[in-house]
């Protein structure tokens, strides 16, 4: 466990620290993530830049309860109109069981020249307060950009 959470701690500072590339925010983004995260099969997906990187949300209801996660993206351009993004953040899941929890991010997302973002990411959490163990949540993401 000490080791997952050194990683993590060890990648976001050395991404911090070597982020200088402009990312290729057009604004804000809404749309829907599909994907194995707090047993749901879908969530409503939220991202607001921030200079060039970005905070990016999701809300999922499902019937164990509600679950939001908040994170930080640091975001890379790597060739035309596609994103390397890593980010770290927090989890709770407002149900039964209660869960808080730490969240990584790690994705690549393709900007279409239309207003359209489609992504794919892996979001381990790992679980603070709650009767929950590690759990990797793979996702694909489609956004409308406004």
């Amino acid at each position: 466990m000490k080791k997952i959470v050194s990683v993590f701690a060890l990648a976001g500072l050395v991404f911090f620290a070597s982020h200088n590339a402009q990312a290729q925010t057009e604004g804000y983004e809404l749309g829907l993530r599909f994907g194995d995260y707090f047993a749901a099969g879908a969530g409503i997906d939220f991202a607001m830049p921030l200079s060039a990187n970005r905070l990016h949300a999701t809300a999922d209801f499902n019937s164990v309860g509600v679950g939001v996660t908040a994170l930080y993206d640091w975001q890379f351009p790597f060739a035309e109109g596609f994103m390397f993004y890593p980010g770290v953040g927090a989890s709770v899941l407002i149900g039964d069981p209660f869960l808080l929890g730490i969240t990584g991010d790690v994705g690549v997302e393709y900007q279409f020249p239309f207003p359209l973002t489609l992504g794919i990411d892996f979001r381990p959490t790992i679980p603070i307060v709650g009767d929950y163990s590690f759990r990797p949540g793979w996702g694909l993401n489609a956004r409308w950009r406004f």
